[in-house]
């Protein structure tokens, strides 16, 4: 199944998402920011950053268990690709973030959390949101966050529209990357679209620069 869903949505809709979200399992959402993950406090939706600065959360629904932690450097290791991967990206992290034994380091392949980040902005324009769960095997976290997972995909899948879908390009987004995710749009930002406004892409490729008005610029 999939294990993320990407979306546009006004600054209302994403706290519509989050409220959804937060309201059931003892869920918090814990900030993630300058690559480490705040456990105290959790913020609310008051707290949040102003839209659309970049936003980094853990939805971490306490019911599912605790968070994990790595307390010494990871070492390569795993029973599938995905695992494997996993222990890999988080030895080159410990390295790059310079931790030393007794310092923690988040594992994203064993803790029940999704991982909702706010589309970034280049110029006037804002790539998707998104809700992602990390784990290689969700099921072997826990069966009840899997299904809550599904849960909250589906929520999310059911009320937004389809407007970006590889290979079928249904409104000219720029996609510098070639992104292939599907995209979807809640209903504010679904009429933006309708109205002839441009204020999405899918992708940004810092090269290609903005145009004098402070649009991407697409032409590079």
């Amino acid at each position: 199944m999939a294990t993320s869903t990407r979306f546009f949505c006004s600054a209302d809709e994403e706290r519509t998402v989050l409220r959804r979200i937060l309201s059931a399992n003892d869920t918090v959402a814990l900030p993630w920011r300058d690559d480490f993950v705040q456990t105290d406090p959790a913020v609310g939706l008051d707290g949040l950053r102003p839209w659309p600065e970049r936003e980094r959360l853990l939805l971490w629904p306490r019911t599912f268990g605790g968070l994990q932690w790595y307390g010494a450097a990871p070492k390569a290791h795993g029973g599938t690709h995905g695992q494997l991967v996993h222990s890999v990206l988080s030895a080159a992290t410990w390295v790059d973030l310079r931790l030393r034994p007794g310092d923690r380091l988040y594992n994203f392949d064993l803790s029940p959390v999704l991982i909702y980040e706010r589309g970034l902005m280049h110029g006037r324009q804002m790539q998707p949101c998104s809700l992602e769960a990390q784990p290689s095997s969700m099921a072997r976290v826990s069966a009840e966050y899997a299904r809550w997972v599904r849960r909250c995909l589906t929520w999310v899948w059911r009320r937004g529209r389809i407007v970006y879908r590889w290979p079928d390009m249904l409104a000219p987004f720029r996609n510098d990357l070639g992104i292939a995710n599907t995209v979807r749009a809640f209903p504010d930002a679904l009429r933006a679209l309708e109205s002839g406004e441009s204020p999405y892409l899918i992708s940004w490729d810092d090269r290609k620069g903005l145009r004098p008005d402070g649009a991407p610029d697409a032409s590079g």
